[in-house]
């Protein structure tokens, strides 16, 4: 079987990245999402997989720390998803909550450590979000940028809703303009 690439969607902006990814029906691409919370619910036809992580009934309950040490005590798990072994994994997530921010510096490190290529494509709170949310993602993406990873990544949601969406817009679009943001630049680091 060939190499392939392996897409991992953590937590829930990872999850709705992956479904927005899924609509292109790309060959080679092995898509998991990873959560904290509650089993997943994939749809039935979906070729998204799902390993979803004890973290509890509130899963990481927006503690990014409780999510490394949650990554960290499921590392065999996790790399039970690197069969048959792949070329490289792309890591797909929001900063600034638990699950993305608190698994993506581990899940990368621990990938890096046996050899993988390792991509990361986060994405940083809007402003409407505060500052709470933009100190924990800043956090996040140090502890990423300063870990093993191949390149990241980031997209700043208010640069992409600056441009793109009306000066108020719905949240629905926002989160929904962002997870595609996160999808359009794995599509340009694919393809590029």
């Amino acid at each position: 079987m060939a190499l392939r690439t392996l897409v991992l969607g953590i937590g829930d902006a990872g999850l709705q990245a992956l479904y927005q990814l899924e609509a292109f029906n790309l060959k080679n691409l092995k898509l998991v999402a990873i959560n904290t919370a509650h089993p997943l619910k994939i749809p039935e036809k979906s070729v998204v997989e799902s390993l979803t992580i004890s973290g509890g009934a509130f899963g990481s309950g927006g503690n990014p720390e409780l999510a490394a040490k949650i990554a960290r005590e499921s590392q065999s798990d996790i790399e039970a998803l690197l069969y048959p072994e792949p070329a490289r994994v792309y890591l797909l997530a929001g900063f600034g909550g638990g699950t993305g921010t608190g698994m993506v510096p581990v899940i990368a490190s621990m990938l890096h450590e046996i050899g993988i290529a390792v991509y990361a494509i986060v994405s940083m709170p809007y402003i409407f979000e505060g500052p709470m949310r933009m100190q924990i993602a800043e956090r996040g993406l140090s502890e990423l940028t300063n870990g093993n990873i191949n390149d990241a990544i980031v997209v700043r949601a208010n640069t992409v809703a600056t441009r793109m969406l009306s000066n108020y817009p719905d949240i629905r679009d926002a989160m929904t303009l962002l997870s595609q943001s996160l999808v359009w630049h794995l599509l340009a680091h694919l393809t590029g």
